[in-house]
């Protein structure tokens, strides 16, 4: 590069510099002209307030609670205390022919229907 091109390019970063210099102040101000004066300060109280029933809705799910999926076997649960698999004992128990309480569980149409 000549030297009358680094000069060209000094003078327009010095020209930018400054342009942007003064739009921001023109733009945003001075941030040390800026006085803020506080009349009052509320006082924190130890209370609590019942948390708003729209926000905090109290039926909802508790996200902290731990979750496992697919540890156990079909018709076992999940025992809490243990964390270990066991038989279902409030789901009635199937007979030989598949069939639960003597209802079907996917009953087939007849034929004549």
């Amino acid at each position: 590069m000549k030297n009358s091109d680094i000069a060209l390019v000094v003078l327009v970063a010095l020209v930018s510099i400054g342009l942007s210099y003064w739009l921001g102040n023109m733009l945003l101000g001075d941030p040390s002209n800026d006085t803020y004066e506080i009349t009052s300060v509320e006082a924190i109280s130890s209370e609590l307030k019942e948390p708003d029933s729209e926000t905090f809705y109290p039926g909802a799910l508790n996200p902290t609670d731990e979750v496992i999926i697919g540890n156990c076997k079909e018709g076992q649960i999940l025992d809490p205390s243990t964390n270990e698999c066991v038989e279902d004992k409030s789901s009635e128990k199937k007979d030989d022919s598949g069939k639960s309480g003597g209802e079907e569980i996917n009953p087939e149409p007849s034929p004549e229907e």
